[in-house]
């Protein structure tokens, strides 16, 4: 007698039809039973067997997919967006000026010399950053998850890079470079100067803490107080360093109760977008990111290689006004920062022995000789 072998797409159409299953079904929409229920279907041993196997086990059932991780972005985090209008395609933004003459003035005499200010107008064109991915029909129809996978790290790129570029974009005014970011680290602040601060050689001992008070300083000295700092962005291995510091008796001395970290005020927001050696003190009032819409997204078929190409366009730009530069402090090399903060220990030479005085032995004198006649 033949006996009829069922796959696994017939057992399940098979079990759904029986009157058991209906009826659980039923139950979980009536919230009788559990949906987390589970229900068994046994087809013949045969159907599967170890020579069939061929890896391609995600054609019938998705799992999950393992992949490189994306760091958060924390320049697009802190920064203010300005969204650009429709039909509009540059950055625009307004440098101030306003010159003070304020003095005594004597009775019954006119103020001789009055106050100005001027009002520049600036633009800044759009940079624009893409790209794609390119997938076949095979690929969309089999296993459209994987599509899906694919268009989140996309996206997750292209946020990424725009991050990057937030800070040390290379973008500048005329040339090949007009239609890039303009990156805070170059474009946006001003490098650090412990003369400035008031605080060349002037700290005994200093510390990546004493250092990223001395960047406030500048900051408030420069700017009349307009501006104090409040983000510090650092390498995730300076940030350790900043964890680690310790008072004479072994105390921590930047962990809050949370467990979080701050130093004066300052919050501390690690990214490898910066390198091991620099810091970046922003005030978070000073940078904006303008943005022409949002993230694009559009696909385009193929028909001569029956394959599909998804296509993810950004356009937008990087703006720090010129005085609100002055509220940004980079250090490049935070131990030559280091160096120029830290007070000269004045060298104590040691005392000069004086070599005692030499004694010359006596000379002896020669007896007389005498002399006898002959």
């Amino acid at each position: 007698k033949e006996v009829e072998v069922k796959g696994l797409k017939d057992s399940l159409r098979a079990f759904f039809a029986t009157e058991e299953f209906k009826n659980q079904l039923k139950e979980v929409y009536e919230k009788k039973r559990q949906s987390t229920q589970s229900f068994e279907v046994k087809t013949d041993p045969t159907s599967v067997i170890t020579s069939g196997l061929t890896g391609d086990v995600t054609r019938t059932m998705a799992g999950e997919i393992f992949t490189q991780g994306y760091e958060p972005n924390q320049f697009l985090a802190n920064i203010q967006t300005v969204l650009v209008p429709q039909n509009k395609n540059k950055a625009l933004w307004f440098d101030g000026a306003y010159y003070k003459n304020v003095g005594y003035v004597d009775e019954l005499t006119a103020v001789a010399t009055g106050d100005g200010a001027t009002l520049e107008e600036k633009t800044r064109e759009l940079a624009k950053v893409g790209a794609f991915l390119a997938y076949s029909s095979e690929v969309a129809d089999d296993m459209d998850y994987f599509i899906n996978w694919a268009t989140n790290e996309g996206i997750e790129t292209i946020m990424g890079k725009i991050d990057e570029y937030i800070y040390s974009g290379i973008g500048a005014d005329g040339g090949a470079n007009t239609k890039k970011i303009y990156g805070v680290k170059t474009q946006g602040s001003t490098a650090f100067n412990a003369t400035t601060a008031g605080l060349a050689l002037a700290v005994s001992n200093a510390t990546l803490a004493d250092l990223v008070m001395a960047m406030q300083t500048q900051i408030r000295i420069q700017t009349n107080g307009k501006y104090s700092g409040n983000l510090l962005y650092a390498h995730p291995s300076l940030v350790t360093q900043l964890y680690l510091l310790k008072n004479t008796q072994a105390d921590y001395i930047n962990i809050m109760p949370n467990g979080s970290m701050m130093i004066w005020g300052i919050r501390v927001a690690p990214t490898t977008k910066i390198a091991a050696t620099e810091l970046l003190l922003v005030d978070t009032r000073t940078n904006k990111l303008y943005q022409k819409g949002s993230l694009e997204l559009e696909t385009e078929r193929i028909a001569s290689t029956d394959s599909f190409k998804l296509h993810m366009r950004w356009r937008g730009q990087v703006v720090t006004p010129t005085n609100a530069k002055l509220g940004n402090i980079y250090v490049a090399n935070y131990v030559t920062a280091l160096a120029a903060l830290n007070a000269v220990t004045p060298t104590t030479l040691a005392p000069t022995t004086t070599a005692a005085p030499t004694t010359a032995a006596p000379t002896t004198t020669a007896a007389p000789t005498t002399t006898t006649g002959g």
